[in-house]
């Protein structure tokens, strides 16, 4: 595939005065869809442009939460920049030999079944250099809240996890992955807008008119794009958040389940600072500031009210069709958010690798954009369709009472669950039930044969 290359006599003419810039691709938003997009059609030799309101490094309301998955897909995406955890092991020679004993040290970690020594492992934010992303802490624990014991001493399941859960704050991360754009060649029109948009051009804020093949969006739950896709489409659900220093941070990540009987709330340890929040869809809770008020107060982090920030998000609300002629929709955008654990960033990475291939293809053959973003975007859909099946039986009423008071104390299936379905999704959320109840049952059978 021949790369449009910028050339300034060649690609910059006039346009009724103003400056008329062409490119291939051009993506609202700089968020982790859009700036990975970028990224992988800059390697793929497409041009593109990203317009973004703000100027990075800008503030993004988000628990920052980094899953095992998503670890592996930034890995596979951005491979060429950095070599990963795995990779320090078997390929990079130049690692001195304390530094590589260290690696070792923590992959034993990562991969032994026992529970590891609360001394020897207590820090884990040693991991965070052999990822390929900045990040705050990491840790392998995990405590989910499933009633209003919210102390400690009375928490209903708390278990150490194999795999590492990395938490980041979004302002360095989203920055990161910019640079990493524009590194590989992507041109960035930050604190600028669009003015008009156009079957083939842009008018910017700024004066400047673009032309493009293929526009994406990847401008988050309130996207402008979508409105050209799907113009009824709206967010149905609201996050609050703050962000609390503290000189004594705890490594667990704390999930309550109980604080909002239609969604859940979270504090997540960072650095220095502990993200709280709260999520959960708008027709269900109409005071949900109140809400999360008490539920600091029940835990002990209440903060000036002013401090909590708010934004809508997807919930289990995808869009159906999120391609049409030419336009293209990424992560929030398309309304790709996990519906029981919220869980967005996933959903970014994975769908703007989708989206690339489909643009490169419609590039490469002229096949329809659509057709080609419809049947892989499918993948993605699935999991949101089936997680909403869940959320419908397990998570209503009389069911979410029971089912949060069955797992409670249940360590092996709280492991379970974080194993194969928030690490990694090995299974979909309607099996999860069923492989579970088939496992235990196979156990049992083990057992009783090796006691005879």
């Amino acid at each position: 595939m021949k790369k449009t290359i910028w050339i300034v006599s060649a690609r910059q003419l006039s346009y009724g005065g103003a400056i008329l810039k062409s490119y291939d691709v051009v993506i609202i938003g700089g968020g982790p869809s859009g700036s990975s997009l970028g990224y992988i059609l800059e390697k793929a030799g497409i041009s593109t442009c990203i317009i973004d309101r703000a100027a990075f490094p800008r503030k993004k309301l988000c628990g920052g939460l980094i899953t095992e998955k998503t670890t592996k897909l930034i890995n596979e995406i951005y491979k060429d920049e950095y070599k990963s955890f795995y990779d320090a092991l078997t390929l990079r020679e130049d690692i001195d030999n304390e530094a590589l004993a260290h690696v070792r040290e923590h992959e034993c970690a990562l991969n032994d079944d026992e529970e590891v020594d609360e001394g020897k492992d207590e820090e884990d934010n040693r991991y965070r250099e052999y990822v390929a992303f900045p990040t705050e802490r990491a840790t392998k624990k995990i405590n989910l809240y499933l009633n209003d014991n919210y102390h400690e001493d009375k928490e209903q399941s708390s278990v150490r996890t194999k795999s590492i859960f990395y938490l980041v704050d979004r302002e360095k991360f989203d920055y990161h992955f910019i640079l990493n754009y524009q590194k590989a060649g992507g041109h960035l029109y930050e604190s600028c807008t669009v003015k008009k948009y156009g079957t083939n051009q842009l008018i910017l804020s700024n004066g400047d008119v673009i032309s493009f093949k293929v526009l994406a969006g990847a401008d988050g739950a309130n996207s402008e794009v979508r409105k050209k896709v799907d113009p009824v489409y709206r967010p149905n659900a609201l996050c609050l958040e703050f962000n609390k220093y503290s000189t004594n941070i705890e490594t667990s990540i704390c999930v309550y389940f109980s604080a909002e009987p239609s969604g859940y709330a979270w504090c997540f340890p960072k650095s220095d600072l502990y993200t709280i929040g709260i999520g959960a869809p708008v027709n269900r809770n109409k005071n949900l500031k109140q809400s999360f008020m008490r539920f600091c107060k029940s835990i002990g982090q209440e903060d000036d009210p002013q401090k909590i920030t708010g934004a809508m998000i997807p919930f289990g609300k995808y869009v159906k069709h999120p391609c049409k002629d030419n336009i293209i929709l990424v992560g929030d955008a398309a309304g790709l958010v996990d519906p029981i654990t919220g869980e967005g960033l996933y959903f970014a990475f994975r769908s703007s690798q989708l989206a690339a291939r489909a643009i490169m293809k419609n590039i490469d053959t002229g096949c329809k954009l659509d057709e080609v973003y419809y049947k892989q975007i499918i993948e993605l859909q699935k999991i949101i369709r089936n997680a909403n099946l869940f959320k419908a039986l397990l998570f209503n009423g009389f069911n979410r009472k029971y089912f949060l008071g069955r797992i409670g104390g249940k360590f092996h299936i709280t492991r379970y669950f974080i194993k194969n379905i928030l690490a990694n999704y090995r299974m979909t959320y309607m099996d999860l039930v069923k492989n579970y109840s088939k496992n235990r049952r196979e156990r049992h059978k083990r057992e009783r044969w090796e006691t005879k």
